[in-house]
């Protein structure tokens, strides 16, 4: 138990949760780039030989920079399981001669001598460079004008929708396209926001009436509740009821034009009627004589039994 307790403790309980964690998140490299899990970053060795301004615009070319060591955990490893042995190896590590300070990768930042850093500056009459030689196992400071081979550091591609430095933070749930890609250092989306939502980082509900992926597209004006609002996916309207086209308003001149023209279309067909009267009357008049002079049908057959009744008689 002892023994187990040793092994778990410090700088070991760490390496193993981050070796757990890779296993978790992923994160990838380019091809020819090597995934060094002690730095959460992926290196590469050039194959020939550069000043050091040369070796930066070298790993500056392939999206990097010169390797960055602050701990010596990160030295050892790096030395211990990635650098072949008999080699000079540029680093990022740099001494200002004039204002006697280092800093790393032109930065301009003073920082203080990195722990794991052995080399002496005293004998320098210029700027140096700081450069591993596995060949002694050793680290120094040379003239930046000497060509050695050199050591590129870019950061790890994060998958499974991750980001930052560690790949520890999740993208927004909400970001476009099938992998959710977001920004592997600020985390802001690449390809755009779902149905819904809005935003760099995707975080904001659709506002304004709006709805749709990216929040691009209006809700129907027809919808009812307030500023006719609708669900933020599909647009369909939230309410069930949907407002009425507004009605028609009629003019009251229109409304005064339709009575007067109704006036007089009545008018005219009473003055029709009016003077078909007189004509009318007349054949009335006519008719009603001629059924006056002329026997009705029941005389008609009063007339007929008398003459058949005397023809009887006579008999």
């Amino acid at each position: 138990m002892k023994q187990i307790s040793v092994f778990l403790s410090g700088t070991s309980v760490i390496y193993f949760l981050i070796i757990a964690y890779n296993c978790i998140a992923k994160p990838t490299c380019m091809p020819g780039w090597t995934w060094a899990v002690y730095s959460f970053t992926c290196l590469k060795i050039s194959t020939s030989k550069y000043t050091w301004e040369d070796a930066r615009i070298e790993c500056q070319s392939r999206g990097g920079d010169l390797v960055k060591i602050e701990d010596k955990h990160k030295y050892f490893k790096m030395k211990g399981n990635f650098l072949p042995s008999g080699n000079l190896f540029w680093t990022g590590l740099k001494f200002s001669y004039a204002k006697d300070y280092f800093i790393w990768n032109d930065e301009n930042v003073e920082v203080s001598k990195p722990i794991w850093f052995s080399g002496d500056t005293s004998r320098l009459t210029e700027d140096g460079c700081a450069f591993i030689d596995t060949s002694q196992g050793e680290n120094k400071f040379a003239p930046c004008t000497n060509r050695y081979l050199c050591i590129c550091e870019i950061p790890s591609v994060c998958t499974n929708g991750t980001y930052g430095e560690y790949c520890t933070e999740p993208c927004h749930p909400f970001c476009g396209g099938l992998s959710r890609p977001c920004d592997q250092i600020t985390g802001s989306c690449l390809s755009g926001c779902m149905a819904g939502h809005q935003g760099t980082f995707c975080d904001s509900e659709c506002e304004n009436n709006t709805y749709g992926a990216s929040c691009s597209k209006h809700c129907s004006p027809h919808c009812a509740g307030n500023n006719s609002s609708c669900d933020r996916m599909n647009g369909s309207c939230v309410h069930a009821e949907i407002k009425s086209a507004p009605s028609k308003t009629w003019s009251p001149i229109y409304t005064t034009e339709a009575i007067f023209s109704s006036m007089v279309f009545f008018m005219l067909i009473f003055l029709a009627c009016v003077a078909m009267l007189p004509k009318n009357r007349a054949m009335y008049q006519a008719r009603s004589s001629t059924r006056e002079n002329s026997p009705t049908a029941c005389e008609e057959e009063l007339v007929y039994f008398e003459h058949s009744y005397s023809d009887t008689t006579n008999y």
